[in-house]
């Protein structure tokens, strides 16, 4: 066996020492620190650009009207497109039909044989991801900052209110709501509201819920941003929940744990009710209120009024 030297032996006893500590109390408790320090770095540097950037004292509460004004303005567009999107399509299938012009089975590709749900889920999906890898571009954070999050003490207040609804703020806000997306589309979308009625649905509960998000920060001078598809999805829950009350629902960490939809309805009101009254942070809980709330409107009242005798009238016209 070759000897060390001095040297060496040296160099081996400090390596040796510092792998050491770094496994004690002591040692883990230095790198807690630093990394809360670190983070700590982060966050400031985070707040400090969006304070040079893109922030401005808290906006007077009458700018609500704009906000206002954006959500019926979506909701207008939305539906009013979606219902002639749809109209168009039932004309044209019906003259195919007629005139003997479907294609046959063999002549569909691929993307023909996919189903409206899974076509829909594809796209939202799609635009989700594509906006979370613009997140991890260094060059696009302030254009990001400024128009996918949503708070009441930035320079772009309405556009924002749509845009924050497809933004997220990690990889596991994603996949959590683009599960929780998915697990709805089939069932929404072929059993209940079709395709052109569910975007018309999901882009305004989305700013719905982003107008609540607002209207909160406005009334308790709240700067904070926010993002995240959360309302919307919670209105897509809810909108069911009211369709189908007594289908049997369960949670995706505790699949052996099973409830009624109408008790995981009640369930979701409550708790984001008291979240705004106790001011909970971990959530956007007038957001998450304001989508729900939404879904349950839209169940009693909208797509009978909206979709149903304004489309009525509407297809009459076109």
């Amino acid at each position: 066996m070759p000897r060390m030297g001095p040297r060496v032996c040296f160099r081996y006893f400090t390596q040796s020492f510092s792998i050491k500590t770094r496994f004690t109390r002591e040692g883990i408790r230095f790198r807690l620190k630093t990394q809360k320090k670190n983070d700590q770095n982060v966050r400031y540097n985070v707040n400090s650009w969006i304070d040079q950037n893109d922030h401005i004292k808290i906006r007077p509460v009458s700018d609500l009207l704009k906000c206002f004004g954006f959500t019926f303005l979506t909701a207008t567009v939305a539906f009013n497109l979606a219902i002639y999107v749809d109209w168009e399509k039932t004309k044209k299938a019906t003259r195919n039909y007629i005139s003997g012009l479907r294609r046959s089975p063999q002549g569909e590709s691929l993307w023909d044989r996919v189903t409206p749900a899974s076509k829909a889920a594809f796209t939202l999906i799609g635009l989700n991801c594509a906006v979370f890898l613009l997140w991890k571009v260094r060059s696009w954070h302030p254009f990001m900052w400024r128009y996918f999050t949503n708070s009441f003490s930035s320079k772009s207040l309405c556009l924002p209110m749509l845009t924050s609804v497809f933004s997220h703020s990690s990889a596991v806000h994603l996949a959590f709501n683009m599960y929780a997306t998915y697990s709805f589309f089939d069932l929404l979308i072929q059993h209940l509201l079709g395709v052109e009625q569910f975007w018309a649905f999901y882009l305004t509960a989305g700013v719905v819920s982003s107008l609540a998000s607002l209207s909160q920060k406005a009334v308790t001078r709240n700067p904070v941003r926010a993002l995240g598809a959360s309302g919307a999805i919670l209105a897509m829950v809810s909108y069911f929940c009211m369709r189908y009350p007594n289908s049997e629902l369960s949670l995706l960490l505790v699949p052996g744990l099973k409830f009624s939809a109408e008790s995981a309805l009640w369930a979701i009101l409550l708790f984001d009710t008291a979240g705004l009254i106790f001011r909970f942070r971990v959530f956007d809980h007038a957001a998450h209120l304001g989508g729900a709330l939404f879904g349950v409107f839209y169940a009693l009242y909208g797509e009978e009024f909206i979709w149903k005798m304004y489309g009525d009238i509407l297809r009459k016209n076109i």
